[in-house]
């Protein structure tokens, strides 16, 4: 791995991108950089000759993720002084098209528009969409015969999601599926908040934005959405449908 590639990363960011597992799973917290490293393994396999299909609840989701890609792209251009991006057919904002001829496209998660696809899936969020069951078995069958990967990544949902029965299949070796699981204080550790502020911080100062976090969240939604905990929804003192409203308050999570 390029050294400046491996400076620019977090511990976990990096293993990641070293499993080479044909599904893997990420079970993390909120904003610690994921999707980020996804767009930047997602960049690397298209260069190397794989369509990527990524698929979000949503245009801002899915907005946010093409962002990164470009901006991979462009790191990658500069490390290897080498073209990636086709800028001439990379018009359109959900769509990246590699020199190679290869395509990173985003779209919504809706289970018709997964089917019949060919290549890499990345699915986004998986622990919060309402056909959960029908998106999966519309992309399960990419990677039916180990050709194209499969990428699934979300924070915690409820024991009910179908997100959390494949990573309890995945944590309980039932499958050769390989589980990433990131909690906000594995994320600390391994120097997110380092990233973000662009200097070295003392162990008092990660906790204590730990503890902000937790104070600005509550306790209900610290414990789902940054710490990958379930929540029971026949047990919660909140409803699922009132923590994904605080957590989501500037989108929506209808499909555009």
């Amino acid at each position: 791995m390029n050294r400046l590639l491996l400076n620019k990363l977090c511990r976990f960011q990096r293993v990641y991108l070293k499993d080479k597992s044909i599904v893997k799973i990420i079970l993390k917290s909120r904003r610690i950089g994921a999707t980020w490293i996804q767009a930047c393994e997602d960049v690397r396999d298209c260069f190397n000759g794989m369509d990527v299909w990524f698929f979000s609840i949503n245009k801002s989701a899915v907005d946010e993720y093409m962002r990164y890609v470009r901006e991979w792209a462009g790191f990658f251009e500069k490390v290897t002084k080498k073209r990636f991006i086709d800028r001439l057919r990379s018009k359109r904002a959900l769509t990246v098209t590699l020199i190679n001829g290869h395509r990173i496209t985003g779209l919504s998660s809706n289970p018709l528009g997964a089917r019949s696809k060919g290549g890499k899936v990345v699915w986004d969020e998986a622990a919060h969409h309402k056909s959960d069951q029908e998106m999966y078995t519309a992309i399960s069958a990419v990677s039916t015969h180990r050709l194209y990967p499969v990428r699934i990544l979300s924070s915690q949902g409820s024991k009910d999601s179908l997100f959390y029965e494949l990573c309890q299949r995945a944590e309980n070796k039932e499958t050769d599926w390989s589980l990433h699981k990131i909690d906000i204080y594995d994320a600390a550790k391994d120097g997110i908040f380092d990233k973000l502020y662009k200097r070295k911080l003392s162990n008092e100062e990660r906790s204590n934005l730990i503890k902000a976090i937790k104070i600005d969240v509550g306790e209900a939604i610290f414990e789902q959405e940054f710490c990958c905990n379930p929540v029971d929804s026949s047990v919660a003192w909140l409803s699922i449908d009132l923590i994904k409203s605080a957590i989501n308050c500037d989108y929506g999570y209808e499909n555009y």
